[in-house]
């Protein structure tokens, strides 16, 4: 077994030995709070449908792997390693439950990954509380239902990190430690836009492990070796951003800044008691962390370093807040400080104390699973058009990913390539396609080759606002816009050409217009 008896290290095994009664009662308490965790992730919400951003990744999922890889780079600002994966996984099925369960596994798999990395460092009761703690945290039980990558990284920050601490916390590095760790962090960074983040805590925390150990200058070096490549191989992506729209943040204030901190434990900005206790948890987590010697060093480097980087980044540059990714972050280091405090606390009160905070996670994460709402409204969307369309109807969605959705529910999962059906290209893409050459564009299937795809009912979806005029001329036509967006534009129209509209239906997050 390896010896990580560093600075956190010699703490990492440091907590009270319970009598026989309390070490019983502890086991069920562990017990119960997994058991309770594993029976929230198995419950979905499939009746729901998948709302926008899963559609992407599914939407991606489905493509022939060669497509898949170039339909990432164009239409999505995150790297292709999740989608891979989830591609594979796809071949059994393309249905919703089937695609759920993906994120469902690899949800239970971080709470196995808990218990196993830090059994394989000899501390199997810190890893079985930690992954108690992990089983009822509510950003881990949200990130087991959403077909997106963050339960796949937090397997993978847990495995990252479980080999960071066995290369660098010690004078002499192991390679096969120092390879595994590298391995972990460069599937991190290829599977998240802003997962060099993630590496950027990981080689800090690596690097505080070598200062404590008083290390020598070639530590140090096989440190800056493994980190520096990490950063060369995070250049692809940080150049793939600036040809996207990332999506994060659009303002940084002092209430923004607050709510991110409930939002990187519920994953809710719904005002009310889940929100306020998300806020009073990080507060909690991240002082008992830097009260606790022991937990100080995990606590500074991964629960208050990353929203200490992003709020820097927001001020000085521009918002990076991204509320999901900080929590997947956080998620598994709020675990370990949890459940390294309390098993330092004495016997007579460890199991009061734990049970408390086992119950409220679970009762913060059970109501935010029970109060999800459709965030999108696709299927809803496409039941009310298959139930009241007539064949030749036309179905205009504007906006790309909006299409993906209806198309997903209104055609099948294999209603076309994005590649092929598809919106113009920006005139930023416009200059990468000149660069590329006509060669390279017709090798990759980067031209679009039209902008409509028929789907079962006789019905002819339309992407595009410059396909308005093509619309007009269809008989009837639905068009599906976003509720807030397009109304704050003065969008949608009255009429289309001839066509008054006869009808208008907010569906969730959708606003869905029929005219005749």
């Amino acid at each position: 077994m390896h010896n990580s008896t560093a600075t956190e290290g010699r703490g990492w095994d440091d907590v009270r030995r319970p009598d026989r009664f309390s070490h019983a009662l502890w086991n069920v308490l562990l017990a119960l709070s997994i058991l309770v965790g594993v029976v929230i992730r198995c419950v979905t919400h499939l009746d729901q449908g998948l709302w926008e951003d899963e559609i992407i990744a599914a939407t991606h999922a489905v493509q022939p792997l060669p497509a898949l890889l170039v339909d990432v780079v164009r239409n999505d600002i995150h790297p292709p390693l999740y989608f891979i994966q989830l591609h594979l996984w796809a071949l059994v099925s393309q249905r919703d439950g089937w695609l759920v369960a993906n994120s469902v596994l690899w949800s239970l798999a971080s709470i196995w990954s808990m218990w196993a990395s830090l059994r394989r460092e000899g501390q199997a009761r810190l890893g079985l509380t930690a992954a108690a703690f992990l089983a009822v945290l509510p950003s881990g039980v949200w990130m087991s239902h959403d077909v997106r990558p963050y339960a796949w990284l937090c397997v993978l920050l847990i495995w990252a990190f479980h080999f960071a601490r066995r290369a660098f916390d010690t004078t002499r590095p192991r390679t096969g430690d120092m390879l595994a760790a590298f391995g972990f962090c460069l599937a991190i960074i290829y599977s998240h836009a802003i997962g060099f983040l993630a590496v950027f805590c990981m080689g800090s925390y690596a690097a505080a492990l070598l200062a404590g150990r008083r290390a020598p200058a070639r530590a140090y070096l096989s440190w800056f070796t493994c980190f520096g490549l990490l950063g060369v191989a995070a250049l692809p992506i940080l150049i793939s951003n600036l040809l996207h729209d990332a999506n994060l943040a659009g303002q940084q204030t002092i209430t923004a800044v607050i709510a991110t901190l409930a939002e990187v434990i519920t994953v809710s900005d719904k005002p009310g008691w889940v929100f306020w206790s998300g806020l009073v948890i990080y507060l909690g987590v991240a002082g008992i962390g830097l009260a606790l010697r022991r937990n100080r060093l995990v606590a500074i480097c991964f629960v208050l370093l990353p929203l200490l980087v992003a709020i820097m980044l927001g001020f000085a540059l521009k918002p990076i807040f991204k509320a999901n990714l900080f929590a997947t972050l956080l998620t598994p280091f709020v675990a370990i400080v949890l459940a390294k405090s309390c098993l330092r606390i004495g016997d007579r009160w460890r199991s009061a104390v734990t049970a408390t905070l086992f119950a409220g996670l679970a009762a913060t994460a059970i109501a935010t699973w029970s109060t999800r709402e459709p965030v999108t409204g696709y299927l809803a969307a496409a039941r009310t058009i298959r139930t009241e369309s007539r064949p030749g109807d036309v179905v205009f969605i504007p906006q790309q990913s909006m299409f993906w959705g209806m198309a997903w529910y209104l055609g099948g999962p294999h209603w076309g390539s994005p590649l092929a059906i598809a919106n113009p290209p920006s005139p930023a893409w416009q200059g990468v396609y000149r660069h590329l050459g006509p060669r390279l564009l017709t090798l990759l299937h980067l031209v679009p080759t039209g902008q409509a795809v028929a789907a079962p009912g006789g019905l002819t979806l339309l992407i595009g606002n410059d396909s308005s005029s093509q619309a007009a001329q269809g008989r009837r036509v639905w068009l599906v816009t976003n509720d807030r967006a397009d109304l704050a534009a003065g969008f949608p129209p009255d009429s289309f050409g001839d066509l008054r509209r006869v009808r208008q239906q907010k569906i969730f997050a959708l606003l869905l217009n029929l005219y005749e």
